[in-house]
């Protein structure tokens, strides 16, 4: 055997026992999966979502926004139940995008921040996990009516508390029973608020 063959075997077997280990640990897909991908290669589609977050992560450590966008979209699409992937994708419009120090004008801060809410709410018809998106939605908008209320405009700073109190009964509503301290919160500063 040649030293190519031998190392093609090699490489072979090693990745038949690396997809082996993988399906074998792995736990069987929710039934109420909407990923026919997911549905149909089990874990092996969730560990190719993982791949395009971190190919996500490195286009936007790299600086090619439009690159890291797909490689979100692509995630998306391919499990698009996984909670923790609309939450990066969310968190990085909010954070990033949306801050005062990358983005001087409130009128385009409050752009990316309302693609960062429409993103939690794309996910939270699909995530397996829906009630961790509607309680991130409160949180960015309790942060962003403490940390940047010119992203309130016109309506004040009292909508965004009210829109984050929504966030919160919605998370409760799906099983994050804690939120309801959050709504709390939410609605005496939403009082207080000017």
């Amino acid at each position: 055997m040649s030293r190519r063959a031998r190392f093609l075997a090699i490489q072979f077997a090693g990745l038949g026992v690396a997809l082996a280990l993988l399906i074998g640990t792995a736990r069987p897909p929710p039934k109420d999966d909407s990923s026919l991908l997911v549905r149909v290669l089990g874990p092996a589609a969730r560990f190719a979502a993982s791949i395009e977050w971190v190919r996500f992560d490195l286009a936007l450590r790299s600086g090619d926004l439009e690159l890291a966008y797909a490689r979100a979209d692509t995630a998306l699409w391919i499990d698009p139940g996984a909670t923790e992937g609309w939450n990066a994708y969310a968190a990085h419009l909010a954070f990033d995008r949306a801050s005062a120090e990358r983005e001087p004008d409130p009128v385009r801060r409050r752009a990316w921040f309302d693609a960062a809410l429409a993103t939690l709410a794309r996910g939270e018809a699909v995530a397996r996990e829906p009630g961790d998106l509607a309680l991130f939605a409160g949180l960015l908008r309790m942060d962003k009516a403490k940390d940047d209320p010119a992203l309130a405009g016109s309506d004040g700073v009292r909508s965004l508390y009210l829109a984050a109190a929504d966030d919160f009964d919605r998370a409760a509503r799906l099983g994050k029973t804690f939120a309801v301290e959050g709504a709390a919160k939410a609605r005496e500063l939403a009082a207080n608020a000017k």
